[in-house]
């Protein structure tokens, strides 16, 4: 009856040992998980992660594990749903993404999401990319992005025609971002435009400073990192014409 009793025991801490043990996260590999959203800001970038009740270990080959506690988190054209969700539980379903030393992942993590489930029951998918339609008259645009890391809204554009006049929906004229350190910005022209120049703007007015530098087809800014207040740079695009 002891034996028996001994190995009843030893039997449960083992399984208490496996229970407590880590979960893996696998690159490629689906997952689901139950966590806290969670923002993280790192210079001049920003990372929506999830915070699980318990520590995943990340199996990036086979002897770099490591522990993780945040695990970060992607919801294509959501990034302001997930991020109005910060301090809140949800579920997420999506698939493992790992590069150990990407300054694009967070831990070198990152769970491209399929669904986040909030509390109330109400799912988030992804949202799909809808671009603008820019009048088929317009054969010049000049569009202002300024960009204030620390802001409720990061990315912010105007965009005014070859006569100054002010676009409606500047928001869809331009599409800039940070390369993974954080310490230059990269501004892309619409389908059928190109990148013709950078400069400045004011009252709608384009003053051209330069042009593109050979095999660049979109405008490249350095910035500092980290950006202490906010920036604005200036981007000339025009209609592309086919011969």
């Amino acid at each position: 009856m002891r034996r028996l009793t001994l190995g009843v025991v030893l039997l449960l801490v083992c399984n208490s040992s496996l229970s407590q043990q880590p979960r893996s996260l696998i690159d490629g590999a689906p997952i689901q998980l139950v966590g806290v959203v969670g923002l993280e800001p790192s210079g001049n970038n920003t990372y929506i992660v999830i915070r699980p009740s318990e520590p995943y270990t990340a199996l990036f080959d086979d002897t770099d594990h490591r522990k993780v506690k945040e695990i970060g988190l992607t919801l294509d054209g959501q990034w302001d749903a997930l991020k109005a969700l910060v301090g809140q539980k949800v579920s997420v379903s999506g698939v493992i993404q790992l590069e150990p030393t990407s300054p694009y992942y967070l831990n070198g993590t990152l769970i491209v999401a399929k669904s986040v489930r909030l509390a109330n029951g109400s799912v988030l998918i992804p949202k799909p990319y809808k671009p603008v339609e820019l009048p088929a008259s317009l054969a010049r645009f000049h569009s202002l992005v300024t960009f204030a890391p620390r802001a409720s809204e990061r990315w912010t554009y105007k965009t005014w025609d070859d006569n100054g006049h002010l676009l409606p929906g500047s928001q869809g004229y331009l599409s800039c971002g940070l390369n993974g350190p954080g310490d230059v910005m990269n501004c892309y022209c619409p389908a059928g435009f190109a990148f013709t120049a950078t400069g400045t703007l004011s009252d709608g007015h384009f003053t051209k400073i330069a042009v593109p530098q050979d095999g660049f087809d979109f405008a490249q800014f350095s910035i500092a990192d980290p950006v202490r207040r906010s920036i604005s740079e200036a981007v000339e695009c025009t209609r592309k014409v086919h011969r």
